[in-house]
């Protein structure tokens, strides 16, 4: 998986979906899943280079 922080955006070259008898609903659901996943890891690496302090109620970048 690739992420551009520049550009807020991932790309998973590894992925593919092949043309099979699913239903629209269960190609939604995987697709969604899969948006999910790259949201996450933009996310994560955002985070992850943001400094940030500790309080009681967690990590909060500055």
């Amino acid at each position: 998986m690739e992420v551009d922080l520049g550009n807020l955006m991932a790309y998973d070259s590894h992925y593919y979906s092949v043309p099979s008898q699913q239903s629209r609903e269960e190609l939604v659901n995987e697709f969604l899943q899969k948006g999910i996943e790259l949201v996450q890891a933009i996310a994560d690496s955002l985070f992850t280079t943001l400094t940030s302090t500790e309080d009681v109620d967690g990590r909060t970048p500055r």
